[in-house]
């Protein structure tokens, strides 16, 4: 997943160690498409990621 020039369009709805590394990871929505990404990081730099769901309806809430 290309991540030079994110767009507007996403915005961070978590911040947590989604893979038991003991280093924060990223998921991110994308308010147009749905879209939900999880980006594992090591730090400042993006390990790995990919899309969790495409095109969650925007009724539902990520909490």
């Amino acid at each position: 997943m290309a991540t030079q020039n994110l767009s507007l369009d996403w915005d961070i709805i978590a911040v947590d160690d989604f893979n038991g590394d003991g280093k924060s990871d990223i998921l991110l929505r994308n308010s147009k498409t749905g879209d939900i990404v999880l980006w594992l990081m090591d730090g400042t730099k993006i390990i790995g990621g990919d899309f969790v769901i495409r095109g969650m309806p925007p009724v539902w809430q990520m909490r």
